[in-house]
């Protein structure tokens, strides 16, 4: 969930190259950010969890009915995204309040 972030999405954009398509390789950038070890107790850590297992669930199920219709992985991340919009947003929430503290 952290990973996936858009907090975490925007702080590696300018440090990734730039290609045809816009900002590429990202591998080890989030990584380079103080991510905090997942603590049980921690209600937003939780939160976190329980939202992206919610996550995997709903897309494994929309993306069988994509992969039909279409083949580039840009375009299905995008539609996923798109399906999983307000549970992104809560992940997103979560992750900043974790990366201020």
């Amino acid at each position: 969930g952290v990973l996936n972030s858009k907090f975490i999405d925007t702080k590696i954009k300018p440090l990734q190259p730039r290609g045809d398509f816009g900002p590429r390789s990202i591998h080890k950038l989030p990584f380079d950010f103080p991510i905090p070890k997942f603590e049980s107790n921690n209600k937003y850590h939780k939160k976190i969890s329980e939202i992206s297992l919610e996550c995997h669930r709903k897309a494994s199920k929309e993306l069988d009915g994509l992969l039909s219709s279409y083949k580039s992985i840009g375009v299905l991340r995008s539609k996923i995204r798109d399906y999983l919009n307000e549970e992104l947003a809560q992940i997103d929430e979560c992750v900043k309040t974790i990366m201020e503290d």
